[in-house]
């Protein structure tokens, strides 16, 4: 039954209850409880026995693969998390492109086995890889030694780590053809390049129209070291350009350091040295020109050594051969050149450093001490046949037994009135130079005589050889220069020398010559027997004193301790000054003293 007015009924009210608050982790197995009346109840410990240790995971290498250049590097896990095998794969890096790898050790030459652009692939020989390169690659080969000839190819460089020996020859075109292409390469890095063979070379220049640079440590070679000759099937010189710069030159006993022939335009820059040891029975000849040589030929090493020989016409530096032409460009530059040949009777057509044919010398030796040859001989090899060639010295020229320079220049004559048909043009020039002489010893090692001429002109002189025709018409120009004749002894003038024993410093045989001296001193020292040394003296011929032709000679600013020879010289003052007699002045000798 309903309530049918309940306002009367009083609901009772039950007493507050106990919640719970929050629950700590005692991080000891067991938990608090803190309740709503502040009250707190914590559990028993719930944790349970230890279990068995379990298996230890494990890490293992899976494969490594090279990517292609611009790969990213990866790692996957090809295993599970408690047994991971990790794969990788590395890029073989960025800037490979267009290179092919030679690895003597680790290469293969078999087809597919050595990849272009795969530094862990490589081919395992140079011209395997040549084979293989296209136009624009580079071959670049590891340390290691090689022993082949290469055969260079078109557009294609090569680069050479420090290590790398290569033991054969460099060509721009295949020797075992007529091919003589026009080849445009480069070798670069720090090679070493050697070829024991005495009839080849190491390097072999054949192509018209090629371009090549080659940058070497060393080339070491028995023969010739680098020949530079562009001719065509047909016989016919041509053009070509070649660099090399190496550190050394050495080994070569046959031949040549360099040769150029025709058109070449050769340049050869050695940071070292270049030197031959002993130069043996063979025509030795440093650098040389020949072959209608009418290009250039740029030389230059801090230092020279040239070995002794038992070949008349051996022990020289440079030289050039008489088919040299008019636009020949010779630049010859040496710090120091040593010349050790010491054979005890040198052809007199020859020197250290010899000048032929036409064309412009250009020499600057710092410091050359030649031993039996010449110092600087020109036109040597002309024998009446005329010179237009421009020789110009600078630098320091000591001679120990021979004359510091021998200079013929030779008219053209006609054989039916004996007329002058053509006169050379030959000019030679000395600047900022000190030519001296030092004493003659014999093949012994003494001292027997001493002749006194330092320069020599034609067939002048006392107790010297006659070398072709007369000389005339030499156009030789002194200019701030020493010329200089040590007397270290009491052996006295050559005993070839006759009669009255009599020599200029510089001796002049030959008409219608231009000789010009500007700055300079000419000093010879003192005899301890009577002799008649003149600063300078003039000769009909080898051992005749000049008796018929008045000597035009043009002075400047030029002091002699020797007087002019007294006949037949006209002094020529182009100066105040002009030619000054002082017996008492001395000049410094600081290379050489013998």
């Amino acid at each position: 039954m309903g309530c049918k007015n309940c306002s009367d009924v009083t609901v009772l009210t039950g007493e507050a209850g106990n919640g719970i608050q929050t629950v700590v982790d005692n991080g000891d197995g067991t938990f608090t409880f803190f309740f709503t009346d502040g009250s707190t109840f914590t559990t028993p410990d719930f944790n349970g026995s230890g279990g068995a240790p379990g298996a230890a995971a494990t890490i293992a290498v899976g494969t490594v693969t090279i990517g292609p250049p611009g790969t990213a590097p990866s790692v996957t896990n090809v295993g599970t998390s408690s047994a991971a095998i990790f794969d990788f794969v590395f890029p073989i890096g960025i800037g490979y492109g267009k290179t092919l790898w030679v690895d003597d050790q680790f290469g293969s030459d078999v087809v597919g086995e050595a990849v272009r652009d795969r530094i862990d692939l490589p081919w395992k020989s140079i011209n395997a890889a040549i084979t293989a390169a296209s136009a624009d690659d580079t071959i670049h080969v590891r340390t290691g030694s090689y022993t082949e000839d290469i055969v260079l190819k078109h557009l294609v460089n090569i680069y050479l780590d420090e290590g790398v020996i290569i033991n054969g020859e460099i060509f721009d075109n295949d020797p075992l053809t007529s091919l003589t292409d026009a080849v445009t390469a480069s070798i670069s890095g720090n090679g070493v390049l050697q070829d024991n063979q005495t009839s080849s070379a190491c390097i072999n220049i054949v192509g018209i129209g090629s371009n090549i640079k080659i940058r070497l440590r060393e080339i070491i070679n028995d023969g010739t070291g680098i020949i530079q000759s562009p001719l065509d099937a047909s016989g016919v010189f041509g053009e070509s350009t070649l660099l090399v710069e190496t550190d050394t030159i050495r080994g070569n006993t046959t031949n040549y350091f360099v040769t150029a022939r025709g058109k070449s335009d050769c340049t050869i820059i050695v940071n070292q040295y270049a030197e031959t040891v002993n130069t043996g029975t063979n025509a030795f000849a440093g650098v040389d020109v020949r072959g209608q040589f009418e290009g250039k030929m740029n030389f230059k090493a801090p230092r020279v050594f040239i070995g002794n020989g038992n070949n008349a016409n051996g022990g020289r530096a440079f030289s050039s051969e008489l088919d040299t032409k008019a636009d020949a460009l010779i630049n010859f530059e040496v710090d120091t050149l040593i010349n050790d040949y010491d054979n005890t009777a040198p052809s007199l057509q020859f020197g250290t450093l010899n000048a032929n044919g036409d064309g412009t010398y250009i020499f600057k030796v710092g410091n050359c001490y030649s031993k039996t040859r010449n110092g600087l001989v020109v036109g040597g090899l002309h024998l009446g046949t005329p010179s237009d060639a421009t020789v110009v010295f600078e630098g320091t020229i000591f001679t120990r037994d021979n004359v510091a320079a021998r200079l013929y220049s030779y008219a053209e004559f006609d054989p039916g009135t004996g007329d002058v048909t053509r006169e050379p043009k030959l000019k030679v020039i000395f600047k900022n130079s000190s030519i001296s002489r030092g004493v003659d010893v014999n093949a012994n090692g003494t001292t027997t005589y001493d002749s006194t001429t330092v320069i020599q002109l034609g067939n002048s002189g006392f107790g010297t050889n006659t070398h072709g025709p007369n000389s005339n018409y030499l156009n030789l120009e002194f200019i701030n220069t020493q010329i200089i004749k040590n007397f270290t002894h009491d052996k006295g003038i050559s005993p070839a020398d006759p009669g009255a024993q009599q020599n200029g410093l510089v001796s002049v045989q030959g008409k219608d010559n231009n000789i010009y001296f500007k700055g300079c001193d000419i000093v010879g020292g003192v005899l301890s027997q009577t002799v008649n040394v003149y600063a300078v003296q003039t000769f009909d011929v080898v051992n005749t004193v000049n008796s018929t032709n008045p000597i035009e000679i043009y002075f400047k600013d030029t002091e002699s301790n020797k007087d002019l020879f007294p006949t037949y010289i006209v002094q020529k003052n182009i100066a105040a000054t002009g030619f000054k007699f002082d017996s008492g002045l001395t000049t410094f000798n600081y290379l050489h003293s013998v």
